[in-house]
């Protein structure tokens, strides 16, 4: 199936398909400005009456992110979409990768610029899926990491602001090879970014020097891994359905988990609902080696 055939029929159900205002993160570099070509040209050929529009993050991280910044801007230009871009001041933190800070940054900023109730299209491909699943399994991931991508999820950052905002992949089932000779056929220009052949990049190091050689091995791969984190996520999504259950009889008033009830589980059980529980309050998930110390330390403390 083609590019345009893949996001036409993205865009023609939920929840995209009742979207008054589609935001493209628009980065662009290639999948970004394909993704945007092909929804203007359909927006035109197929006549839907969405709202389409662009957002840049210059980062500041490339001595060519000017560059970059003009480049989107004079292509929303050429195609009559309204356009916004924004700069960010990236601090280090301790224990954070720079990569991580910016993609928090982004998305923060993403949330700050679109309007209320869009639907931000974000680039990632089937063969970034692929990657993302291999990255998680490389950390020793369970279900909810080789879950990988979402395809679609929203966002309400501060539970005082009324504002959501939806995110969506369009492209998680097209390849990097179809994204390309989408492009080239019809003559689009994107821009490069040269850190993405640095290996010293996890992600960077699987693209360049080890998936060339299993998809050489396994053509199918990115297809049949898809699949997989597909089955990941359905499996995710049962196991917090029964950790919602128990945690109904486990909450105090103060939201609080009653410690002598949750001693009653079996220690998986507990380990999953007390995951479950820290994720609500949006607190990142502890390793096995901390949950492990929880009975012994916390919970049968004097």
């Amino acid at each position: 199936m083609s590019v345009s055939s893949v996001i036409q029929q993205q865009i023609s159900v939920e929840p995209l398909a009742s979207a008054k205002h589609l935001v493209v993160a628009y980065s662009g570099g290639v999948d970004s400005h394909v993704l945007l070509h092909a929804l203007h040209s359909l927006k035109l050929s197929e006549g839907y009456d969405f709202e389409l529009s662009a957002i840049h993050i210059h980062h500041g991280l490339s001595s060519r992110a000017d560059a970059w910044q003009q480049h989107c801007q004079q292509i929303c230009q050429q195609l009559n979409i309204p356009f916004k871009t924004a700069n960010l001041a990236l601090e280090l933190k301790a224990r954070h990768s720079l990569e991580a800070i910016a993609r928090d940054m982004r998305y923060k900023k993403l949330y700050e610029l679109a309007t209320a109730d869009s639907q931000v299209l974000l680039g990632q491909h089937q063969d970034d899926q692929l990657e993302t699943f291999l990255l998680q399994l490389k950390r020793g991931a369970g279900p909810k990491g080789l879950s990988a991508m979402s395809r679609a999820w929203t966002v309400r950052p501060d539970t005082a602001d009324t504002k959501q905002l939806s995110y969506y992949r369009p492209l998680l089932d097209v390849s990097r090879q179809d994204i390309l000779a989408y492009a080239q056929l019809h003559q689009l220009k994107w821009v490069e970014d040269e850190s993405n052949q640095d290996v010293q990049f996890e992600r960077n190091f699987l693209r360049q020097q080890v998936l060339p050689i299993m998809q050489e091995r396994w053509p199918k791969l990115a297809n049949t891994v898809a699949r997989s984190a597909a089955l990941c996520a359905e499996q995710q999504a049962l196991l917090e359905e029964s950790c919602e259950e128990k945690l109904q009889g486990l909450r105090t008033d103060k939201n609080s988990l009653n410690i002598l009830k949750l001693q009653q589980l079996s220690q998986a059980w507990m380990h999953q609902v007390v995951r479950y529980w820290l994720n609500q309050q949006g607190i990142q998930s502890p390793s096995l080696a901390v949950l492990n110390r929880l009975k012994p330390e916390v919970f049968e403390a004097k």
